[in-house]
C-alpha cells in the first residue's frame, strides 16, 4: 500500500492550519523542515505530528509546552514515562480550561441579561442610565454599564 504524501499547503490544509503556521512550527523545531531536493513532500508521520501540534495549540498549549511534550514523547516506546510526566500538565490544562469556561459562562449570562434588557426597551429613546425601567429597577449589570459607557465614548 502506498503512503500518502503532501505538499506543504496540502499538509497544512489537511491538518487544519495555515501554511504560515506550518512554517512557524518548523521554525520552532516542532516539525522537521523539508530537507530533500525539489518541492517539499511530507509523509503521513508529518501529518500526524502536525495534527497533534494543531490540537495541542487549540487546547491552549504554548509552543514551548508543545516542544516539551513532543520531546518527552520521542524515544518512549511504551509511552509510560511520557504519560507520567504529562499527567500534571494535562491536569493544569484541565483547570485552566475549566476556569475559562466558568468565566465565559458568567460573561454569557450577563450578555443574555443585557440582551433581554435592551430588547425590553425597544422604542425607548432615553439613555439607559436615565430610563426608569432600566436604572431604577437595578437591571443594569456591570457589563451593560460598561457597554453603554463605551458606546457613548465612541459615539
Amino acid at each position: 500500500m502506498e503512503t500518502q504524501h503532501y505538499t506543504a499547503s496540502g499538509l497544512a490544509r489537511a491538518a487544519g492550519c495555515s501554511r504560515k503556521a506550518l512554517q512557524v512550527y518548523q521554525a520552532h523545531g516542532l516539525l522537521p523542515r523539508w530537507e530533500g531536493a525539489g518541492p517539499p513532500s511530507y509523509d503521513e508521520d508529518a501529518f500526524i505530528q502536525l495534527r497533534l501540534i494543531v490540537s495541542l495549540r487549540k487546547a491552549g498549549l504554548s509552543l514551548s509546552q508543545i516542544r516539551s511534550f513532543l520531546g518527552r514523547r520521542q524515544g518512549q516506546p511504551d509511552g509510560a514515562p511520557c504519560a507520567h510526566h504529562m499527567l500534571s500538565e494535562v491536569d493544569e490544562l484541565v483547570r485552566q480550561v475549566s476556569a475559562d469556561i466558568e468565566q465565559m459562562s458568567r460573561v454569557r449570562a450577563e450578555l443574555l441579561q443585557t440582551r433581554e434588557l435592551l430588547a425590553s426597551c425597544g422604542g425607548c429613546k432615553k439613555p439607559v442610565e436615565a430610563c426608569y425601567q432600566c436604572a431604577d429597577t437595578g437591571k443594569l449589570t456591570t457589563l451593560t454599564s460598561a457597554m453603554m459607557l463605551s458606546h457613548r465614548k465612541r459615539g
